[in-house]
């Protein structure tokens, strides 16, 4: 029985690291703790590389960057709708090379028993100004339910 057991636990760590494996990604934390930024990209899929060569103020989007941008558009719309600051709902994004550079980002909301989640997915390569609106109608969503039930 104990020989069967090993040799199963040794064929699921086997195929659990094959899978981990195939998906190259990494996930971060911004300061605040409000964001949580993700990027997955599976195997045979590649990375944009020289994203300026085409369109100026497009950039390849980072998760570590993306956070510390996130902190700083969240900051700068704070102190411009004279709102003080406190910790609001998580905002997961994820960073997807399976959208195109030309689709819009995805945002989405779901109201749970302890309050609201939002998701956004964006696309690996995507417009300066279209970050940073996305990033504002998220946190603009997020203020809006504030307090609010389904």
């Amino acid at each position: 029985m104990k020989p069967t057991l090993i040799i199963l636990v040794c064929w699921l760590a086997m195929a659990s690291g094959i899978q981990a494996q195939s998906l190259a990604g990494w996930s971060v934390q911004s300061r605040s703790g409000q964001f949580v930024v993700s990027s997955v990209f599976p195997a045979g899929v590649p990375r944009a590389a020289d994203t300026n060569s085409v369109a100026p103020r497009s950039r390849l989007l980072v998760p570590e960057f993306l956070a510390v941008s996130c902190e700083r558009i969240k900051r700068q719309m704070l102190r411009e709708l004279a709102i003080p600051e406190r910790q609001g709902r998580k905002i997961f994004i994820t960073i997807s090379p399976q959208l195109s550079r030309d689709q819009d980002a995805v945002i989405a909301s779901t109201f749970y028993a302890d309050g609201w989640t939002y998701h956004l997915a964006l696309p690996q390569v995507m417009d300066e100004e279209k970050v940073t609106r996305v990033i504002v109608q998220s946190l603009l969503l997020e203020l809006a339910n504030r307090g609010a039930s389904e």
